[in-house]
This record gives structure tokens, C-alpha cells and sequence, in this order.
């Protein structure tokens, strides 16, 4: 039997490359006659019933293939896609699911198992389970612009690029409306995440750029001056503390980190000298919000020299506050920052001779113990040619033009967002 099972396949494997969907059919049906789990068999015919959209029959012969290959993904997310065909969706949601267990390293489990939810009215379960496919693989909301790929996958993932965007820029509306302040915040209702939001928006200086949060409203201003902000003079008056402090117990070997991970996306040979790498290394007290505690121990003097000065806040903490080091002959290549709302702080410890900061068309050479306070979301750059290290003390301070509800209101939004990214669940 063997021998005969050998030839039919052959058979049907021509006749099926041929085109020949008759022959393929009927071959296929003497095969599983005589080995009903005959995957090959199983396969041809699904195709041809998928293409004739047969979906019944299809999720016959699929649900047979499943079952003889669990670790196989395709086959599990084609049985869940003839189930969702033939308005099975209770039965499409539970075969999904089951892939997503199978195979949470799949990217394309999460588009089908998140368009499920948007057929079913959920868009915001949706939404989350397409935004952990992005996780998964950062381009897989990009997918539909890959001519390469096949219709369903690019239709959806077309719509799950659109229904995460339309739910983050909503949540973003919300978070500002629930705060019923009137105009007072109209400036941050108007605000947008430029990565995402579905609102048509245009940056109005060609020189900032940020990619995370904009404030077209904010006064654009690239620098300010030291003599505008009341609160420089108290920290330069603390140098020396601070810098003694930074040089006693900066540890580069046991808390720091590339400032850049290995995985963010730049390519060019001076980025590449520094993504994921030491030469442009940090010791970070405060991340996004979130506190390095033993860090922070090490470091009091630094925290109480900005005891006074107006950090930028989210969940209640400072958003920022780290060491930076730069290694001799490095250079930091032009870029943009990630929000306006924001101005980044420079305190300069350590500057070997020739070390300098570019903002927009504006070039600064740090001195130690100067400030300098820019908004990083114009174009910048900054270099150290010298054969020593570089260390700036770098925190965030608010734009001197928010209110104080402003302030509160942007701190709203980012911790509604951030909420979001941590509740987000398949199941």
C-alpha cells in the first residue's frame, strides 16, 4: 500500500502543479480513502477548497492537519480563518487563541487574532492585541506596505495599524477632556503623538522634529539662556559638590549602560560606533519616570542641588535624571528629540578641551559647571574629539512656557498612555 500511497501523491502533486484541479481532487479523495490523516492529501485539498471558498470543507480537512501538527502555526491560523469565513467567530477566537499560546513568537497570530476582536465590536481588545504584534516585530503594522505579501495579511494589518492609532489618539483626547479645564488646555488637547495619531498635523519648523510628543502651540525656542531661567544659579553654586560626588561614585562597570540599545533602529558608522555600546554610556537615576533606586542612594548630593529646579514629572517622579559619559572621539550624530514639552538640561562635570553641542543652527562648546537648556527636539549633535571622557549630569526640565495645569495635563497623558501599554493583554 505504501508503494500506491507513493504513486497517487505523485500523481496528485502534478496534476496539482499543473492546474488540473479535477484530477488533484479526485486523486487526493483515493489517497484519503486509503490513509484518512494523509497530510499531503489534507493540504491540496484544503487549498483547493480555501480557494473555491469552500470554508466548510476546509475546516474539515484543516482540523485534521492541526491535529497531526500542532507546532505548525500556519496551518492553526488557516483553520481559525475558515471558522471566522463561515461567521464561526467563538470558534475562530478559541482556534487563535489556542496559536497564540502555540506560538506567542508569531507576529501574524496577533493580526488575526486581533482583527477577530475588531470583527466582533471590540476595538479596543483589538487594539491591544495588535499593538503586542508590534512588539513582537516592530513592522508588522507596516506589513500592508509590502507589495510581497499576500491580500489578507496586508488588508489586515492596514486595519490594525488604523485601529491602534485611532485608539491611542482617542485615549490621548479623553485623558485632556476628563480634566475639564476649558481653554486653559486647549493647547495640549491639540497636541499630538506624531507616531501615531490619526489628526492631520504638520510640524511647523523644519529644524524640530520630535517623534514622540508635539505641542504645535508651544513658543518654538532652541536654546535658552541661562540668565532666563531663575533656577540656574542654585545648581552651577552646587558644581563642585556634584562633581565630587559624580567622580566618587559614577560606576560605568556595575550601573552603566549603552545609553542606545542594540535593537533601536539607526544604522550609519557613527551611530553605529555607539548603538549598543559603552562609548556613549549612562548611569540613569531616573528612566521615563521610573526610579533606580540603588542608583539614587549613591547620589544625594546631586538630587538635592535639584531640589529647586522645575524637573519634568511623570507618575510623580522626575522623567529623567541620569549620568552621561562620552568616550574620547565620539560623536552623537544629528537627531531629533522625542517631545517639546520639555527642555533637555546639560550640567557639565568633566569637558575635556574641543567638546560641543549643536541645536539647530546654534553650535555651544561646553564649559564645566555651565548650563546649557535646549529643547531637543530640534535637530542636534554633539561630539567629544578629545583623547578623555566626557561626563554631563542630564536631566529634563518643563518648558518654561506651560502652565502649571499644562503641566499636569501633559503628565496625564503620558501616564494614561503608559497605563495602557502595561494593561494591554492577549487573553
Amino acid at each position: 500500500m505504501m508503494t500506491l500511497l507513493a504513486e497517487l501523491e505523485q500523481q496528485a502533486q502534478q496534476f496539482y502543479t499543473q492546474g488540473d484541479r479535477e484530477n488533484t481532487l479526485q486523486i487526493c479523495q483515493q489517497i484519503l480513502a486509503e490513509d484518512p490523516e494523509h497530510a499531503k492529501a489534507l493540504d491540496m485539498l484544503s487549498k483547493e477548497a480555501m480557494a473555491d471558498k469552500e470554508y466548510e470543507t476546509a475546516e474539515q480537512y484543516l482540523a485534521v492537519l492541526v491535529r497531526l501538527y500542532p507546532e505548525d502555526a500556519a496551518v492553526e491560523i488557516k483553520l481559525g480563518y475558515a471558522q471566522e469565513q463561515q461567521g464561526k467567530l467563538d470558534e475562530a477566537l478559541a482556534t487563535y487563541l489556542c496559536g497564540y499560546v502555540r506560538y506567542p513568537e508569531n507576529p501574524v497570530i496577533y493580526l488575526y487574532l486581533g482583527y477577530l476582536y475588531f470583527l466582533k465590536g471590540d476595538e479596543e481588545k483589538a487594539a491591544e492585541i495588535f499593538s503586542l504584534g508590534e512588539g513582537v516585530d516592530e513592522n508588522i503594522l507596516k506589513a500592508h506596505l509590502n507589495l510581497n505579501l499576500g491580500e489578507i495579511l496586508r488588508q489586515r494589518s492596514k486595519i490594525a495599524e488604523q485601529t491602534v492609532h485611532e485608539i491611542l489618539t482617542e485615549l490621548h483626547l479623553n485623558t485632556i477632556k476628563g480634566l475639564d479645564k476649558g481653554d486653559d488646555l486647549k493647547r495640549i488637547y491639540n497636541a499630538v503623538w506624531p507616531q501615531v495619531d490619526v489628526r492631520d498635523f504638520d510640524y511647523k519648523c523644519e529644524e524640530q522634529k520630535p517623534f514622540l510628543f508635539y505641542i504645535p502651540d508651544l513658543p518654538a525656542v532652541p536654546y535658552f539662556k541661562r540668565e532666563d531661567l531663575d533656577w540656574v544659579s542654585g545648581i552651577e553654586a552646587s558644581f563642585d559638590a556634584v562633581k565630587k560626588e559624580v567622580l566618587e561614585n559614577l560606576d560605568m562597570d556595575g550601573d552603566g549602560k549603552p545609553y542606545l540599545p542594540s535593537d533601536m533602529a539607526l544604522s550609519g558608522e557613527d551611530w553605529d560606533k555607539i548603538v549598543g555600546k559603552i562609548e556613549w554610556g549612562s548611569v540613569h537615576l531616573y528612566k521615563q519616570g521610573k526610579p533606580n533606586n540603588e542608583v539614587i542612594a549613591k547620589f544625594p548630593t546631586v538630587l538635592k542641588a535639584m531640589e529647586n529646579i522645575p524637573l519634568a514629572i511623570i507618575d510623580g517622579n522626575p522623567s529623567e535624571i541620569f549620568i552621561s559619559v562620552l568616550k574620547p572621539e565620539t560623536k552623537i550624530p544629528p537627531h531629533f528629540g522625542v517631545a517639546n514639552n520639555v527642555l533637555t538640561v546639560h550640567f557639565p562635570l568633566v569637558v575635556p578641551e574641543g567638546c560641543g553641542l549643536r541645536v539647530g543652527k546654534d553650535t555651544y562648546m561646553q564649559k564645566e559647571g555651565e548650563i546649557i537648556a535646549f529643547d531637543d527636539s530640534y535637530d542636534h549633535e554633539a561630539w567629544n574629539p578629545s583623547q578623555k571622557t566626557r561626563i554631563v549630569l542630564i536631566f529634563e526640565v518643563w518648558h518654561p512656557n506651560l502652565t502649571e495645569n499644562e503641566k499636569k495635563a501633559i503628565s496625564a497623558t503620558f501616564e494614561a498612555r503608559e497605563k495602557w501599554l502595561v494593561d494591554r493583554k492577549v487573553e
